[in-house]
């Protein structure tokens, strides 16, 4: 079947979630480790204006604090959401499950 645009965007964007989570993250992992085991060892270390931007700041930070589900909070909470029926809603839902599961089935077999 042919999926609607807003199913095929949520699958797209999905998947595009799932390639970045199997990136090799350890480089930055490791580095982060390491800065941050200097900057909690040095105090005057901790207070330098560049070391404070590249922990709290910089809009380019490797470390943000985040929540699993802030995306889904975000759209559940916006406003244009307002005039589709929660009915609709937990219909568009399970139907993005459904042919999420279909898709990666064919993609990479029986999970």
């Amino acid at each position: 079947p042919v999926l609607e645009t807003y199913a095929a965007t949520r699958l797209f964007l999905y998947a595009v979630d799932r390639a970045m989570m199997q990136m090799p993250w350890v480089e930055s992992s490791t580095f982060m480790l390491k800065a941050l085991e200097m900057i909690t060892q040095d105090q005057v270390l901790s207070q330098k204006p560049g070391v404070q931007a590249f922990l709290f700041t910089d809009p380019h930070r490797l470390i943000r604090p985040t929540i699993p589900d802030f995306v889904e909070q975000i759209i559940a909470s916006s406003h244009s959401l307002e005039d589709v029926p929660p009915e609709k809603r937990a219909r568009d839902r399970a139907d993005f499950d459904r042919d999420r599961d279909k898709f990666l089935d064919k993609l990479v077999g029986q999970r």
